[in-house]
């Protein structure tokens, strides 16, 4: 048992030193020159694929936004979650035959009504325009309530968050999360404001992601704000009965019971399962598939049994709560969320806020830096390990999982004297 324990410090103890390395490495100069670096680098990538692929379609996720919002104005509301249907339109209409699924929920195809009115380009482009407007929004929204060290680093802080891998695989892919971001930060500048009310349905404008904002309501719950807490389910209540306008319930119950369709299983579970990052996500990339279902279903279980002890840790504060009770549960979320992609690490920018109120330290900001590194190896990975069968694929699992789950425990075991005011008071 000695040994065990003289092992375990030991490791410990070097995993320390490395973290602090680590941050060592990251000096002023570097800062500055790395986002400019890989900013260039992404582009020329971005520009290579665009001219190298025979089937290429700019923002590929975007495409399935654009399908849901079409199909509503051609009036195929009936057939807005049928691939084949999709599948049809997408080829008539920009000439590609990878289908982009639309998964969704309904009022989401509601709110793409304008830009199915467009030309594709010019859809896509403005999308992408409306993406860099939210990311930016989101964080001056917080900026009021950043610490002071983030407040005297601000451009070098939006230099890193552009250069972070998941907001550029987010604009590059034209994926929704900076919107749910941009609902999440709304929401905590409300709440810091005492406008409750108005926080809860503006939270609720995240349901657009339901497996991203999951958590939140129970922070809510736990921090008793019934208000919030009231407008929310209300709020919540009205996207449902939306929905139900638009596609009756049957096509509700179409869109609750997409993730036990084969199809949704090998074209979003599988087929985007390298783009994971969350615990579940890590655990089933250790196995070799021949395992099946039982050992995706025990790693659900494992990433959901994190909830509890974030729960606790935000339970422990008062009423009043502080911004780093969102930052434990957005950690929490990542760690959790049985999908939670790459692209939504964005998700995970205003937890910077929240580390630097109690935990800016070379092992906070060692295993902030790997994570940042391990976001740019994702896609390199994957596309060396995918031939191969296991265990040599291990290498390409979410290896991200592990710094972000060392972030989390560094956050519900901090002391809740140290949280920072969500009043904007960063002393």
């Amino acid at each position: 048992m000695a040994g065990t324990g003289y092992a375990r410090d030991r490791a410990v103890t070097l995993a320390a030193i490395a973290l602090a390395r680590c941050d060592s490495l990251l000096t002023r100069e570097r800062l500055r020159v790395y986002p400019v670096l890989l900013l260039s680098i992404w582009l020329l990538m971005y520009a290579i694929v665009a001219h190298t692929s025979p089937d290429w379609v700019a923002l590929p996720d975007f495409v399935a936004r654009w399908t849901g919002g079409r199909l509503l104005l051609d009036g195929h509301a009936e057939a807005l979650y049928d691939p084949a249907v999709q599948s049809e339109l997408q080829a008539t209409e920009l000439h590609t035959t990878a289908l982009s699924y639309f998964v969704s929920p309904p009022f989401v195809a509601l709110a793409m009504l304008p830009f199915a009115l467009l030309p594709y380009a010019v859809a896509a482009a403005l999308w992408t325009v409306l993406s860099i407007a939210a990311l930016l929004c989101s964080l001056a929204l917080l900026r009021p309530m950043a610490p002071s060290v983030i407040r005297r680093h601000w451009r070098r802080t939006l230099a890193l968050a552009t250069a972070f891998y998941a907001t550029l695989e987010l604009l590059g892919s034209g994926q929704d999360t900076a919107f749910v971001l941009l609902a999440v930060c709304g929401a905590i500048r409300l709440l810091s404001l005492g406008r409750e009310g108005l926080a809860g349905a503006v939270l609720a404008l995240g349901l657009a992601k339901p497996q991203l904002v999951f958590l939140a309501p129970l922070l809510l719950v736990a921090q008793r704000r019934w208000r919030a807490v009231t407008a929310f389910v209300a709020a919540g209540a009205a996207l449902l009965l939306m929905s139900i306008w638009i596609v009756g319930l049957d096509g509700v119950v179409d869109w609750l019971t997409l993730p036990t369709s084969p199809l949704y299983a090998s074209e979003v579970q599988q087929g985007q399962a390298w783009k994971a990052v969350s615990v579940s996500a890590f655990i089933t990339g250790l196995a070799p598939l021949s395992l099946g279902a039982w050992w995706t279903a025990a790693a659900y279980v494992i990433g959901l049994a994190a909830c509890y002890p974030t729960l606790r840790a935000v339970g422990r504060q008062s009423r009043s709560g502080s911004l780093v009770s969102w930052t434990i549960i957005l950690m929490a979320t990542a760690v959790a969320s049985p999908h939670f992609m790459l692209y939504d690490l964005v998700l995970l920018l205003p937890a910077l806020w929240g580390l630097a109120e109690i935990a800016w330290k070379p092992t906070t900001r060692g295993l902030v830096a790997v994570v940042f590194v391990i976001a740019w190896l994702v896609a390199p990975l994957h596309t060396v390990t995918s031939p191969l069968g296991w265990p040599l694929s291990i290498l390409g699992t979410a290896w991200i999982a592990v710094p972000l789950c060392l972030l989390w425990w560094t956050l519900i075991t901090a002391k809740p004297t140290g949280f920072g005011s969500l009043s904007g008071d960063t002393r």
